[in-house]
């Protein structure tokens, strides 16, 4: 979890004054309790200390009684109501369980990967974070330029599908706001780097990711990589386990199923400030671009640009920043997708 404050506050006086409450009433134990300094902002991390249940509705809750390092309080309690995600089960075969690491190539190996810091960024088994079996695969890294990227690669691609179907991975997200991708290669020797998520959660979901419309009949898995965005954070570390194929995965969320048709979503909130989230749907894997643009068509930030999707729901943030870094000033402002199949533009309220 993750909270952003204008100024520095002692953690004790963090762990003190958060609290998580389930749907009962009851307080949920936080740990971890962290914090760092980005773009003269104070962001906080935490986490529960038992996975939250499924489906279930939580409230965190901050004491406005919290005071920053020049004693001001909050001026008001601050409540944050949430839902989890419904239980996404997987019926199928775990082709890979991590429970080894020399099948896979050193990240710092692999020519595709760049932009890292070698001695900070590693692949291992790791106990910390498990689905089943005694470890996942971890990734720890360090990026140190914008576009940076890094992958995690078989010496040899495997097959994951002769039939179509779906595959999926469990990933413990580190709310980087980073992409984690795969790349996958046909009979024909096409390869397609799909982007499977952003990475802005924290603790395990199942991610699918469809294999029958990748024209073969036969699908291989080269590599896992982990992509920098514009608002993504230079170093972190994921979890992962259980890659699995099946022709079906069952979701208790429709909104997990295959999009019907290309939708872009208005931006919530709205208006906002500093930040917003704005959601697509995308019925087949496409190539995605995403932009916010002035009142004038202007472009101001380049969200997304030309990234492959597969097909889904997706989301993206918008921190109110241009390409250059710049706050933006208050107003009204355009957000425009584009794929080969579908474009459509809509509106949204920046306030300061």
């Amino acid at each position: 979890m993750k909270i952003v404050l204008n100024y520095p506050v002692e953690i004790e006086k963090l762990i003190s004054n958060v609290s998580l409450l389930n749907s009962s009433g009851q307080t949920v134990t936080l740990i971890n309790f962290s914090a760092v300094e980005k773009d003269d902002k104070y962001v906080v991390y935490f986490e529960p200390a038992a996975t939250l249940n499924k489906d279930a509705e939580y409230n965190l809750y901050i004491n406005n009684e919290l005071k920053d390092e020049f004693g001001i309080p909050l001026l008001d309690d601050v409540s944050i109501s949430f839902k989890t995600e419904p239980n996404n089960s997987f019926v199928g075969i775990i082709v890979e369980n991590f429970e080894e690491t020399g099948k896979w190539i050193k990240i710092d190996s692999n020519k595709a990967t760049n932009g890292i810091e070698k001695e900070k960024t590693y692949f291992e088994k790791s106990s910390e974070q498990k689905i089943s079996g005694e470890y996942s695969g971890k990734i720890v890294y360090q990026f140190n330029k914008e576009k940076a990227s890094l992958k995690l690669e078989k010496p040899q691609a495997f097959n994951i599908s002769n039939s179509g179907g779906e595959a999926g991975i469990w990933i413990y997200g580190d709310l980087s706001n980073n992409l984690f991708t795969v790349k996958l290669i046909n009979d024909n020797s096409e390869s397609f780097d799909i982007v499977i998520d952003t990475l802005n959660w924290s603790g395990w979901k199942l991610k699918k990711f469809g294999l029958a419309n990748l024209a073969s009949r036969n699908i291989y898995l080269k590599s896992f990589g982990i992509k920098r965005t514009q608002n993504g954070e230079e170093a972190g570390e994921i979890y992962f386990d259980d890659l699995q194929i099946s022709k079906s995965v069952v979701s208790a969320e429709a909104e997990e199923s295959i999009p019907n048709e290309f939708t872009l979503e208005q931006n919530f909130p709205n208006p906002f400030n500093p930040t917003t989230t704005i959601s697509f749907k995308i019925p087949i894997q496409s190539v995605v671009t995403l932009e916010v643009l002035n009142i004038l068509g202007q472009k101001v930030r380049s969200l997304i640009h030309k990234e492959n999707y597969a097909a889904g729901t997706w989301s993206v943030e918008w921190d109110g920043k241009s390409d250059y870094g710049e706050f933006m000033p208050s107003g009204v402002y355009l957000y425009k997708i584009r794929t080969a199949d579908f474009t459509e533009v809509k509106k949204m309220i920046l306030i300061k």
